[in-house]
């Protein structure tokens, strides 16, 4: 398969992959359950794999005649997970931009930790102007980089065992023996 076709179809399958990922986001922002539902936080984690496994699949077996190499695997997954990302880190960007309440309480998160770790006051006050300035761009970086590197490395794991070259030999030997 060609180079841009591999990236159409990471984008494709990457955009379906991650509407299902900002439905569940969606449902645990409106829930309140963001920032502390941990079971919504694993299925997300849960999806994601599934989803990375769905796209090799799918691209192996019906998009590119039943063969993967490695690195078809890794460029398609990580490609797939910079669409993910970019998703996720849209709504993330939106919701920390609009939702005062959720940036408040973020804010009061990071406050208590600087806090707790010894750092004045006054310096905390000076941190958390920069962060709540920082904070949406900062969270949609930071969903693009997380998923492409939760991407890569659930590739190079899955890249090793679903992997399978188009070896010529292996076929002809194949037909030949389907033909006895």
């Amino acid at each position: 398969m060609s180079k841009n076709n591999i990236f159409k179809q990471a984008s494709l399958y990457g955009l379906a992959v991650g509407i299902v990922l900002l439905i569940v986001l969606a449902i645990r922002y409106f829930s309140g359950e963001y920032l502390t539902g941990q079971v919504l936080a694993y299925v997300d984690n849960i999806l994601f794999i599934l989803g990375i496994y769905a796209i090799i699949v799918i691209y192996r077996d019906r998009d590119n005649g039943g063969h993967i190499t490695y690195g078809e695997c890794i460029k398609l997954s990580v490609l797939a997970s910079f669409m993910i990302g970019s998703l996720i880190g849209f709504f993330l960007f939106v919701m920390f931009t609009f939702d005062d309440e959720i940036t408040d309480t973020v804010i009061g998160m990071v406050r208590d930790v600087y806090l707790q770790i010894g750092i004045s006051k006054s310096e905390v006050k000076d941190m958390l102007q920069i962060i709540r300035s920082a904070l949406p761009f900062g969270q949609f970086l930071s969903a693009i980089i997380s998923n492409m590197l939760g991407g890569l490395i659930v590739s190079l794991i899955m890249g090793i065992f679903m992997k399978r070259e188009n070896n010529a030999a292996n076929d002809f030997d194949k037909t030949m023996k389907e033909i006895e």
